[in-house]
């Protein structure tokens, strides 16, 4: 009975151990460079810094002199983009 329980708050301090380590990695994920950005979009990272000057999306952040990108800002800009047809008339994402 006693290595049952023991079981048991093994387990559930792992659980607890497990949910903590998720909430820090997704409150303190990792933000990318524009060149990371610009590979995960397929795109030159020039066209980065034209639609960055142009106000166009993909948001990013300045900090100090360093331009970083949202890893799941870069996702949601793709999901985004997608579209079942050329005529899909979906929200423009760079327009």
């Amino acid at each position: 009975m006693a290595q049952n329980a023991q079981q048991h708050l093994s387990r559930k301090a792992l659980a607890l151990k497990q949910a903590n380590e998720q909430k820090y990695d997704t409150h303190h994920r990792r933000l990318i460079d524009e060149h990371e950005a610009a590979y995960r979009l397929g795109l030159m990272v020039t066209t980065l810094r034209r639609w960055r000057w142009a106000g166009k999306p993909p948001r990013f952040l300045k900090i100090g002199a360093a331009v970083r990108y949202d890893p799941e800002e870069i996702a949601e800009f793709i999901k985004a983009a997608r579209r079942n047809s050329t005529s899909d008339t979906g929200r423009a994402v760079n327009g």
